[in-house]
């Protein structure tokens, strides 16, 4: 039992450890090579954890300085051979007033990009009556791979609703229309409607 415990504890750890990276912060078009302190779970750089702020600093020996998101700042770094780029988007499904936060970009087209977002989720409070309690509501955080586009802002579907969001999302081009409503392509296939959007309805 105490062997377990400890596993468990160990894997926590683990999971919520910040790692020491060499990247760069691009702020606008400037470019500062920096040491970012990730926040990682399960070994893989962690979206949640990091969509608030980075930490960082200009050499190991310095203070760590807090890097938020706002506009035109990203920030960039490798990890197991991966480039790993956070931007500074608005927040997918904002609760409130909008504000930004970092968002990962998993495939890079010239005016869509394929994402993994913070999805925000509010849920409201309601009275209990067989307890006469009252459960309060409250704000947790999901992630989500959809598309963003400076232009467009999110493409915002459910499990049902892929076609349907993403033929609205993408009117301004016929032929890809076409190709979702004949289910060519997917939401497990985002890459390549960013691919086929770039090549047929982007005009230079």
């Amino acid at each position: 039992m105490k062997i377990l415990i400890t596993l468990m504890v160990g894997l926590l750890t683990f999971s919520a450890s910040a790692k020491k990276i060499k990247g760069y912060i691009v702020d606008n078009g400037d470019t500062t090579q920096v040491v970012l302190y990730v926040k990682f779970a399960l070994g893989e750089p962690s979206i949640v954890r990091n969509y608030d702020f980075f930490k960082y600093s200009i050499t190991e020996e310095e203070d760590n300085i807090k890097l938020y998101p706002r506009e035109g700042v990203e920030v960039l770094f490798k990890h197991k051979g991966k480039e790993c780029l956070f931007r500074s988007l608005e927040e997918y499904k904002p609760v409130g007033s909008p504000s930004i936060g970092f968002v990962s970009t998993e495939y890079r087209g010239k005016s869509v990009s394929v994402v993994s977002a913070v999805r925000i989720n509010q849920s409201i409070g309601q009275h209990d009556p067989a307890t006469g309690f009252w459960n309060p509501g409250g704000i947790s955080k999901s992630t989500w791979s959809t598309l963003y586009s400076s232009s467009k802002g999110y493409l915002e579907f459910g499990i049902l609703n892929f076609r349907k969001a993403a033929k609205a999302y993408f009117s301004d081009c016929p032929e890809l229309v076409d190709k979702i409503a004949k289910k060519e392509v997917n939401s497990s296939t985002l890459d390549e409607i960013v691919d086929f959007y770039d090549q047929f309805c982007v005009k230079e």
